[in-house]
C-alpha cells in the first residue's frame, strides 16, 4: 500500500511480458504427448513373408524381448518386409526406452541377411500425423511428367517452408529404365545374365579422374560415362570381344540392345490417386514437433500461391483435401470465445453482487493480470496453446476472482464500520489473509497431482494442472497486493453510497438486496430444520453418493478415452 506505483508497474511489466509470451507460444491441437510405443522396420527386397519372418522379425523379436518396462510386442513379416511394435507400460520413459532399444538393434545388426536394409526405429508421436494433404493435377502433362515436376520444383519448395518436417509424396509415377532380358537370345549369344549385369554396373558409371594441377589452381575431373538415353545403354557391348587369324574363334562383340530390350517406363506404381475422378499426384505436409501448427499450413498455403503464380501457364491446379489446422482453429476459437464470456458473464454477476462498477473493476483487474502472467509461466515451462491449455484458462476465470472478492468484501465490511479506506484496506486484507491462502491452497492440491498423473493421460493434464496451479497462485499475489492497493485510492467512506439514491441502479441494487434478504431468511429456516432432524442431511449424503458411485459398474456412465468429434 505504501509504494502503489512500484507495484502497478510490476503487474504491468509482468503483464506486458504476458502479452509477448502469447504471441510466441506454439499453437496446436493437443499437447505434446509421445505414446510408449516404439516400432523397427527393417526392408528385405525380395524375400517371402516366411523368410523374413525366419531371418529379420524373429531375430528383432529375440534381441528386444529382454528390455524393461515392455508390455507387449507384435509384428508384421510381410513381402520384403519386417514390423515390430513395442508396447510399453504406463509410466514407462520412452526416452530411455528407444535408446535401449536402439542399442539391442545395433548389437544384431550383423545377424540380419545381407540384402536386408538398415533398421528404422521411431517412436510413436502425434506430431508426426500430417497436418495437411494437397493434390496437384494437370491440364496438359502426363503423370510421369507430372510426378517429376512435382519432385523436382513443387516439394522441395514445400520441404523448405519453417516449421515443415517432411514432405512425402503419393500416387506419382517415376520414370524408370527397364532393361527386359530375352533368356533365348542370351543362351543363342552365349552370354550369362551375370554378365549383362556386369557390363551395366562397369560401363554406365561416373567416376572421380583425378586432379590437374596448374600452377595457380587444382583442377578436379571425373569420368563421365553415364548414359543420357535409352539408346545409349542399349549400345553397351556385354562380352569381351577378341579378334585374331583364326576366324573360327574369334568373338564378337554383343550389345545389349541384341539380348535385351531397353525401354523407357515408370516404376510399378504402388499407390495411385485421384480427385474427382481425375488422375493426380498428392504430398503429404507433416509439422516439425512444437512448430505452431496454424502459422505453418498458412505458410504452406502462402508457399502454394507463389507456385502457383510462378507456373501459372504450366496449367497446374492445386487442391487442398484435407488441412487439420482448420478444425485446430475451430477448436481453439472455441474455448477463446468461452473465455471472453466467462470473463463477461463473470463481471455481470460481481456487479450484481457487489453493486458498484468500483468494485467490479477492482475485481476483474485480478484476472487479466493473472492470465497475462500465466502465459509468460506456460512460455518458460514449454506449454502450447492448445485445447487443455485454453480450457484450463477458461475454467480459471471464476477461481482468479475468490481471493479478491473474499479480500475486497472484508474491505468493505471495515469501511462499513466508519474506518478510512487506508485503513480498511490494511485491516481487512490482515485480516482475511489465512482464509484466502487456504482457499488457494486448495486449488493447489486438488490440481497439482492432476499435473504428475503417469502415462497418457499425464501427458495431456500435465499443461492442464500447472496453468491451473500458476494462475491460482498468481491470483492470491494480485488479492494480497494490487486489489488492497487499489481499494485505499478508489473506494470511497461509504461504499454503498448509490443504495439511497433514486436511479435505476439504485432501484434494481434496493430489490436485489430485498430478494437476497429473504433469501437468506429462507437459509436460515432450512439450516434450522436440518438442525432439527439431522440423520436426514446424513441420509441424503450418503444415499447420493452411493447412487453417483452406483452409475459405473451399472453402466449408466459409460467410459471412453477422450470424448467423440465430428470433424466433417
Amino acid at each position: 500500500l505504501e509504494r502503489p506505483v512500484a507495484i502497478t508497474m510490476l503487474f504491468l511489466a509482468l503483464a506486458f511480458m504476458g502479452v509477448v509470451a502469447y504471441t510466441r507460444l506454439p499453437v496446436q491441437r493437443f499437447p505434446n504427448t509421445s505414446f510408449p510405443t516404439i516400432r523397427v522396420t527393417v526392408s528385405y527386397p525380395g524375400a517371402s513373408p516366411e523368410d523374413v519372418e525366419t531371418l529379420v522379425t524373429k531375430v528383432i523379436e529375440d534381441a528386444v524381448v529382454g528390455i524393461g518396462g515392455i508390455d507387449r510386442i507384435t509384428s508384421d513379416s510381410n513381402q520384403g518386409s519386417s514390423n515390430v511394435q513395442l508396447s510399453f507400460a504406463e509410466g514407462a520413459d520412452i526416452n530411455v526406452a528407444l535408446a535401449e532399444v536402439s542399442r539391442k538393434v545395433s548389437a544384431i545388426r550383423r545377424k540380419l541377411p545381407t540384402g536386408a536394409g538398415d533398421p528404422s526405429i521411431v517412436k510413436g508421436d502425434p506430431s508426426d500425423f500430417p497436418i495437411m494433404n494437397i493434390s496437384i493435377s494437370a491440364d496438359n502433362l502426363d503423370l510421369p511428367t507430372l510426378t517429376d515436376l512435382v519432385s523436382q520444383q513443387i516439394q522441395p519448395t514445400l520441404q523448405s517452408v519453417d516449421g515443415v518436417a517432411d514432405v512425402n509424396l503419393v500416387g506419382g509415377a517415376n520414370r524408370q529404365i527397364q532393361v527386359r532380358v530375352d533368356p533365348v537370345k542370351l543362351a543363342a549369344y552365349g552370354v550369362s545374365l551375370s554378365q549383362v549385369q556386369t557390363a551395366i554396373a562397369s560401363q554406365n558409371v561416373g567416376l572421380p579422374g583425378g586432379q590437374v594441377r596448374t600452377t595457380t589452381e587444382v583442377l578436379n575431373t571425373r569420368t563421365q560415362a553415364l548414359a543420357q538415353q535409352p539408346a545409349e545403354l542399349a549400345n553397351i557391348v556385354i562380352n569381351t570381344p577378341t579378334g585374331g587369324g583364326n576366324a573360327a574363334t574369334a568373338v564378337q562383340p554383343v550389345h545389349l540392345k541384341e539380348v535385351a530390350d531397353v525401354l523407357d517406363t515408370t516404376t510399378f506404381q504402388r499407390s495411385f490417386q485421384r480427385l474427382n475422378g481425375n488422375t493426380s499426384v498428392g504430398l503429404i505436409i507433416t509439422k516439425q514437433s512444437g512448430a505452431n501448427e496454424i502459422k505453418v499450413a498458412e505458410a504452406v498455403r502462402q508457399a502454394i500461391r507463389k507456385i502457383e503464380t510462378s507456373m501459372g501457364r504450366s496449367g497446374l491446379h492445386f487442391e487442398i483435401v484435407n488441412d487439420t489446422s482448420r478444425f485446430t482453429t475451430a477448436a481453439l476459437d472455441d474455448v477463446q470465445r468461452d473465455l471472453y464470456l466467462a470473463m463477461l458473464i463473470t463481471g455481470l454477476v460481481l456487479l450484481l453482487f457487489l453493486h458498484t462498477l468500483r468494485n467490479t473493476g477492482m475485481v476483474l483487474v485480478a484476472i487479466p493480470t493473472s492470465l497475462l502472467t500465466t502465459f509468460l509461466i506456460m512460455f518458460f515451462l514449454g506449454f502450447s496453446l492448445d485445447i487443455m491449455s485454453l480450457m484450463a484458462l477458461a475454467l480459471l476465470i471464476g477461481i482468479l476472482v475468490d481471493d479478491s472478492i473474499v479480500v475486497l468484501e472484508n474491505i468493505n465490511r471495515h469501511l462499513g464500520l466508519g474506518k478510512s479506506p487506508w485503513q480498511a484496506a490494511i485491516d481487512g486484507r490482515s485480516e482475511i489473509g489465512l482464509a484466502a491462502i487456504a482457499i488457494t491452497a486448495t486449488d493447489v492440491v486438488v490440481y497439482t497431482p492432476v499435473a504428475f498423473m503417469a502415462g497418457n493421460i499425464g501427458q495431456l493434464f500435465r499443461e492442464f494442472g500447472l496453468a491451473i496451479v500458476a494462475a491460482t497462485v498468481l491470483s492470491l499475489l494480485v488479492s494480497f497486493t494490487l486489489t488492497p492497493m487499489l481499494a485505499s485510492r478508489l473506494l470511497k467512506e461509504e461504499a454503498l453510497e448509490h443504495i439511497k439514491g433514486r436511479g435505476p441502479w439504485a432501484v434494481i441494487t434496493r430489490a436485489w438486496e430485498a430478494g437476497f434478504a429473504r433469501l437468506r431468511q429462507a437459509y436460515w429456516r432450512l439450516i434450522g430444520a436440518a438442525l432439527n432432524v439431522r440423520w436426514l442431511p446424513v441420509l441424503l449424503g450418503a444415499g447420493s453418493v452411493g447412487l453417483a458411485i452406483a452409475f459405473i459398474p451399472l453402466h449408466v456412465l459409460g467410459t471412453e478415452f477422450v470424448p467423440a468429434e465430428d470433424d466433417n
